[in-house]
């Protein structure tokens, strides 16, 4: 039987008898011709060497290596079945137009959706790999979502549904876990908090802890209460004394007034820190009066406000401390008390000290004659104020 071959516009009938050209074999094919290939040949174990383009239309059956070097157009069916070389230069270009999908899904390159699949014939990423990836170099990327991340068992644990982050637990509780001790090299910050929610507080007590009040100053709560500050200039915790002032005269004064005049010289302004804060007053007083009859009273008074005087009734004066009969007019006496005060306030509050007297001439520093010798004394009389914190 007689088949024609067209090669280059020239027929050729297979098989021509004593043609040189052919070979005639029950599995060798072969053309040798000038004017159509440099060489055809088709046989088990007989390369293929074209110098020109090979345009295949149809389904193509391979079973031992294939070389390339030039362009190869497949429009049809290509079956690879043995070593199959694509270009041989680094400058070679191997393109793909359509899907390429390599042992049903290994590799799956989808140029609709500009999609690869690893082991995954449906990527719905640029990369979508289902299984796992070794990676023995560095990944760099601009961004990465993992709907769930387990470093070495428990190292790092993420959490997206609640989104938290676990470091040596796999069930964090919080935003950010952490079984161990936490080592930082720079600074740790946190929230500023409130005295009922603290910026840092132990995860048992809540209301516990430290916060900021104001710059530079801390505040320290107990169960949601403030007890203390910190920072330049403040104390600590609640009944610390966070400031003491004091004067004190050794002028000698008399009166012989029955209303309230002031000791003059015995004052002191002081600036509490906080308006929470409470000011504790103590007073020492040296007087006498002439007569033994008669008594001095004391008062103290914060601005134009007596404060910590005792009850007044129908037929009382009101006063802190009171200097009674002693039966000697030249015999001096000391008077003394003190007075815990709420004034509410951080601005500048003075306290001073007032006397009167019932009868008489009273003193202040000196006994009613003033003798000037080792048997009559001059004492020392002073105010002292203490702000304590709450």
């Amino acid at each position: 039987m007689s088949v024609t071959v067209n090669v280059n516009g020239v027929a050729i009938s297979y098989p021509q008898t004593g043609d040189s050209e052919w070979g005639d074999e029950a599995t060798d094919f072969a053309i040798q011709t000038g004017s159509a290939f440099g060489k055809l040949g088709l046989s088990t174990g007989t390369s293929v060497d074209i110098t020109s383009t090979l345009d295949v239309t149809g389904a193509t059956t391979l079973d031992s290596t294939l070389t390339v070097a030039g362009t190869t157009t497949l429009n049809g069916t290509a079956n690879l079945n043995g070593n199959t070389n694509l270009g041989n230069a680094t400058s070679d270009i191997i393109a793909v137009t359509g899907i390429l999908n390599v042992d049903s899904g290994t590799l799956y390159v989808n140029p609709t959706d500009n999609r690869v699949g690893i082991n995954d014939s449906t990527p719905s990423e640029a990369l979508d790999v289902t299984g796992n990836v070794a990676v023995s170099g560095s990944i760099t990327g601009a961004s990465a979502t993992l709907t769930n991340l387990t470093v070495d068992t428990n190292v790092i644990k993420t959490d997206s549904t609640n989104d938290r982050v676990g470091i040596n637990t796999t069930s964090p509780t919080v935003a950010l876990d952490v079984t161990g001790n936490i080592k930082a090299s720079s600074q740790i910050q946190i929230p500023d908090g409130t005295v009922t929610v603290p910026g840092i507080s132990p995860s048992s007590e809540t209301g516990s802890g430290l916060y900021k009040i104001a710059t530079n100053k801390l505040g320290i709560a107990i169960n949601g209460s403030r007890v203390g500050e910190i920072g330049s200039g403040y104390g600590g915790f609640t009944g610390n004394i966070i400031q003491v002032l004091q004067t004190s005269i050794d002028t000698q004064l008399s009166t012989s007034s029955t209303s309230y005049v002031d000791i003059t010289g015995l004052s002191v302004s002081i600036t509490p820190k906080y308006s929470t804060s409470k000011i504790l007053i103590r007073f020492k007083l040296n007087g006498s009066n002439t007569a033994t009859s008669n008594l001095n009273a004391y008062q103290i008074v914060r601005g134009s406000t007596a404060v910590g005087n005792g009850a007044q009734g129908s037929r009382r004066f009101c006063h802190s401390a009171v200097r009674g009969s002693i039966g000697d007019v030249n015999s001096s006496f000391v008077a003394s008390g003190e007075f815990l005060d709420s004034p509410s306030t951080t601005s500048a509050t003075t306290y001073k000290m007032q006397f009167l007297v019932d009868g008489g001439t009273g003193y202040i520093n000196r006994d009613d004659t003033n003798g000037n010798s080792t048997s009559y004394p001059s004492p020392l009389s002073s105010i002292t104020v203490m702000e304590v914190q709450q």
